[in-house]
């Protein structure tokens, strides 16, 4: 039954979203669950299978919030202050250990992430970039300069090594990380709009 499979997925997404994979045997899952192994393996072969799936998943529902945000009428600031909320929210549910097991277990799921994020942020963070630039909520600086050390620092930061080694949360990272960048590239007017609207974001 197609509720088997969601009842699987979600059980196993939060699963490992709060304490990674690799140490979680598929006998565990299916007692913990109250079903047979054979019913999980019905609809994922293996453990890799199963986290891929739920890999694509939350990566497709990220992309779905972002593009309802991106596709609004609120200015480029507000936009982005929305995009710091939503992928912080996500980013508050999943543990370190979660990417640490990505990284070093399943590398080439951990690639597709990677691909999926600079896919998105070259999409969507161009478009507000423009946006902004045009209401004069962010600076004239090259848009090929301000994608490079963002992606750049997205990825040297927003990484299991660099939160493991330092004790931040990935939520943690992701907002400092943004308040660098947007403090470098958002005009006097922007900043105003900006500390406006992150009240209750821990950007004080």
């Amino acid at each position: 039954m197609e509720d088997d499979k969601n009842k699987i997925l979600n059980y196993a997404h939060q699963k490992f979203m709060k304490g990674g994979f690799y140490k979680v045997s598929m006998d565990e899952l299916a007692f913990e669950l109250g079903m047979s192994k054979k019913t999980i393996y019905k609809y994922f072969p293996s453990k890799e299978n199963l986290v891929g799936e739920i890999s694509f998943l939350f990566r497709e529902n990220i992309k779905e919030q972002i593009q309802t945000i991106i596709k609004s009428n609120e200015n480029a600031v507000i936009k982005i202050t929305e995009l710091l909320k939503t992928i912080g929210e996500r980013l508050a549910k999943v543990d370190e250990r979660m990417l640490g097991d990505l990284q070093k277990h399943l590398p080439h799921i951990w690639a597709e992430i990677d691909e999926f994020r600079t896919k998105q942020i070259n999409k969507f963070f161009t478009k507000i970039i423009d946006q902004g630039r045009g209401e004069g909520f962010i600076v004239n600086f090259p848009i090929e300069i301000i994608m490079t050390v963002y992606l750049s620092s997205i990825r040297a930061i927003i990484n299991p090594s660099f939160v493991m080694n330092n004790k931040f949360s990935l939520k943690e990272a992701m907002d400092y990380t943004f308040k660098i960048v947007l403090n470098g590239i958002l005009t006097e007017k922007g900043r105003k709009i900006f500390n406006k609207s992150v009240i209750g974001l821990n950007y004080e």
